[in-house]
């Protein structure tokens, strides 16, 4: 018969001060590693709490509440809700949990836009839409947020000029100048209840 995978399951509360923010491709917090005065713990972020934490930086205070298990001797902790405080460790106004499906509000997200610069997409008017990236983005106050980067190809030349949204990976093909602000806005402008 096999071993149990996890031999324990139990609530934890934690507060303290954050240390380190591990994010997954360098945008969507993963992780994070909280400083407390019984030490330093990584907990991991559950998937619809990681969508509302954007804002977190090291240095923040925080309270901390979700499941631990121990596996392999090991200590595994996974926030379900998390609470900012202020920096004496007191609780603020401000809740963090996921969000309610439906509710509107407009999320910003932080990515990069991959801009094929090849000679098909380029004849293709590859100059232009990079152009046009740069101005939607400078327009929407996104450029502290969103880089762009010029690529070598990206395989789909006769489909030209080519994109790939980060860090959703989404490629989009045959792109005219006058539909990049509509892209930008789906990408990195988008409510809640989509």
């Amino acid at each position: 018969m096999g071993k149990a995978k996890y031999q324990l399951e139990s609530d934890f509360s934690l507060q303290g001060q954050i240390v380190n923010i591990v994010r997954k491709d360098n945008f969507t917090p993963k992780r994070v590693q909280l400083s407390t005065e019984d030490g330093q713990f990584f907990i991991k972020l559950a998937k619809p709490l990681r969508a509302t934490v954007p804002f977190l930086a090291p240095g923040d205070w925080v309270s901390i509440a979700g499941t631990r298990k121990i596996k392999k001797g090991r200590n595994e902790f996974k926030a379900e809700e998390l609470t900012p405080l202020s920096a004496g460790g007191e609780l603020s106004s401000r809740k963090v949990s996921p969000l309610p499906v439906g509710k509107e509000k407009k999320i910003l997200t932080q990515g990069k836009i991959l801009v094929c610069q090849k000679s098909d997409c380029c004849k293709r008017g590859g100059k232009a839409v990079y152009q046009a990236l740069e101005k939607a983005i400078d327009d929407r106050g996104l450029s502290d947020r969103v880089d762009i980067k010029k690529t070598g190809c990206l395989k789909h030349c006769k489909a030209g000029p080519n994109l790939v949204f980060m860090p959703s990976k989404t490629r989009h093909s045959r792109i005219r100048p006058a539909e990049v602000s509509e892209l930008v806005d789906k990408h990195f402008l988008a409510t809640a209840n989509r």
